[in-house]
């Protein structure tokens, strides 16, 4: 598994840097650590209830002769598919909790463009489609992955 992730923001986003304001391209995002367990609990949860959800429903569909799809695997997670899953099959709340969830972690493991850490005023200066796609590119590289991984090795 990584220990970071980095992911391109569609919407820069303004900070400041020595009196200059400087405009953030990208954001990176450690591994979650103990630190992060509790909050990281509500990732899993989102996503492993979207997934239990696509899987019945999958499950109905095929009994139906209708189309089938699962992942198999993590490499064929993306964060646009986990957030695809999540809205398809996730839970309102499951999914608030989530995105509350995923600004603690961001404050504790996310740089802005490599070097500032982001705080809570920062985060809320992200694009909500940018926000979006962190936490899916999260959960998908480091919460499904791991989860993926483990089911794979009881397989």
């Amino acid at each position: 598994m990584q220990r970071q992730i980095t992911i391109n923001l569609e919407n820069s986003v303004p900070y400041d840097k020595k009196g200059d304001v400087e405009y953030a391209k990208f954001v990176t995002l450690d591994a979650p650590t103990a630190r992060n367990i509790a909050d990281c609990s509500h990732l899993k949860k989102l996503f492993t209830n979207a997934a239990l959800a696509a899987n019945e429903h999958n499950k109905d569909a095929k009994e139906s002769n209708s189309r089938e799809g699962s992942v198999s695997n993590s490499s064929d997670v993306s964060g646009a598919d986990v957030m695809e899953l999540v809205y398809a099959f996730g839970n309102s709340d499951d999914i608030e909790k989530a995105f509350i969830a995923s600004k603690n972690i961001f404050k504790n493991c996310g740089l802005l463009d490599g070097e500032i850490a982001l705080t809570m005023p920062l985060i809320d200066k992200i694009s909500a489609d940018d926000f979006e796609l962190m936490v899916g590119e999260y959960i998908a590289n480091f919460t499904s992955a791991s989860m993926l991984e483990k089911n794979q090795k009881k397989n």
